[in-house]
């Protein structure tokens, strides 16, 4: 149960922090920059946001295969860093954005990224918490993936590791598989009520226009 629970901080605090952290950069390309194509890949990511998750689960497995990736921390947190959910939400945001506040900052010698980090990412924390809260449960609760690329013991998620203890012959000690459900459960729980006023102010302004 440790083993599984360093397993899953590690796989859901990492995946969130990337999520976050490229999902933020590319909705502030395609809201500001000026980028080739920028209507293509715009209606890229708004298709991909109607592909179902199953279908790219065996491409990204045989990928990790390929390349001896199995069963390690790469396959568990990567492909949770190319969801288009995040970058939809703050693109819409940002576009009720006031660029008028930026152009603010540019006159007083802010640089882009300062403007980014400064000016529109506090304005943004609602949506963005959004984001962290539903990715977070995403990874956290994921079982089918984590059990297609993880082989050992040591490398399951807390998810997967008690779904195994009522697998077969493991089913044992039911009160030791309801404890461990409790443990498990917690943690999401927690994480929910803190961010539940975040999470509605981010749905909410994600669709202001």
């Amino acid at each position: 149960m440790v083993q599984w629970t360093i397993n899953t901080a590690v796989v859901t605090l990492m995946g969130t922090v990337i999520v976050i952290f490229v999902d933020v950069l590319a909705a502030y390309a395609l809201a500001r920059l000026n980028i080739p194509g920028k209507k293509i890949i715009l209606a890229i990511v708004i298709i991909a946001l109607t592909v179902p998750g199953i279908v790219t689960l065996f491409p990204a497995f045989y990928l990790f295969k390929s390349v001896n990736l199995l069963d390690t921390y790469y396959p568990l947190i990567l492909p949770y860093s190319a969801g288009t959910l995040g970058v939809f939400l703050i693109y819409n945001f940002l576009r009720s954005f006031p660029q008028e506040l930026e152009e603010a900052a540019y006159l007083d010698g802010a640089t882009q990224w300062q403007v980014l980090t400064k000016v529109i990412f506090p304005s943004i924390k609602p949506v963005v918490t959004t984001l962290g809260v539903v990715t977070f449960l995403a990874i956290y609760n994921d079982f089918l993936w984590p059990s297609l690329v993880t082989n050992s013991d040591e490398m399951k998620t807390l998810t997967l590791g008690v779904a195994t203890l009522v697998q077969g012959s493991n089913f044992v000690n039911p009160a030791a598989m309801m404890a461990s459900t409790v443990v498990a459960t917690v943690p999401a729980l927690l994480i929910f009520l803190w961010a539940n006023k975040y999470f509605v102010k981010g749905v909410t302004n994600s669709g202001i226009k």
